[in-house]
């Protein structure tokens, strides 16, 4: 296990499922990447970023972190429907030469994608030589980083457990992809779904009203409009 690079580092805890998920999606040396780091006689996977090496102190790192990992979290999901939230654990400081400087700091990031069943990930790897690119979850957090209009979505996808963030989610999904034909194709066959889900979603973020904002006939769970925005994201973004 090589040594870390310079700069600040923050621990990502979860289910091993999504560690292992992070481990083939965030790979360097593109931006973020995730390292293993043997600390106290356990391996610990560290979140790294190049812009943290500048910061002065952890209080820098905790806001950047915590936005970064509500975003990888969102962009996850979009990958995995059955994804959990990772959060983040104690801060890790290192030298020049990859030594740890004494220093620790514990911190979370209260975001909540709900219990889903046991899970599973195959891993395919045909031998084939591989022209190293960013992962498509770093190209979303890329978009993220250029567009507030990703930025938007990943966040209400990495909490969309509820209608509200749905809701908004479903927004930036069609502000970024388009209307008119470009939407046309891209939601395809699902386009009634869409439309009674997101109904859906629009009453039931406002209070009650006897008249104002009514689901539709057959409105779809929770669960399954959250299911449809998850589809159709991955083909937006």
């Amino acid at each position: 296990m090589t040594k870390p690079s310079e700069g600040w580092a923050a621990e990502l805890t979860g289910g091993a499922v999504d560690l292992s998920d992070l481990r083939e999606m965030l790979a360097a040396p593109f931006e973020p990447w995730v390292e293993d780091y043997e600390f106290d006689g356990e391996t610990v996977l560290l979140l790294r970023s190049v812009e943290w090496k500048g910061f002065s102190d952890a209080a820098e790192l905790n806001e950047r972190a915590g936005l970064l990992l509500t975003r990888i979290n969102g962009a996850k999901r979009i990958a995995f429907e059955d994804s959990r939230t990772v959060a983040l654990g104690r801060t890790f400081r290192f030298n020049a030469d990859g030594d740890l400087l004494p220093f620790t700091l514990s911190m979370s990031v209260n975001t909540s994608i709900g219990e889903i069943g046991s899970r599973t990930r195959g891993r395919l790897d045909d031998g084939l030589p591989k022209v190293p690119a960013p992962s498509p979850l770093q190209a979303r957090l890329k978009a993220a980083e250029d567009s507030e209009r990703h930025a938007d979505l990943l966040t209400h996808i990495a909490r969309a457990d509820n209608w509200y963030d749905l809701y908004k989610a479903m927004e930036q999904v069609e502000r970024i992809n388009g209307t008119g034909k470009r939407w046309d194709v891209m939601i395809g066959s699902e386009d009634r779904q869409w439309s009674d889900a997101k109904q859906t979603a629009n009453s039931y973020r406002h209070a009650y009203h006897p008249t104002k904002n009514r689901p539709p006939n057959n409105p779809p769970s929770l669960a399954e409009a959250r299911s449809l925005l998850l589809r159709v994201a991955r083909r937006v973004v």
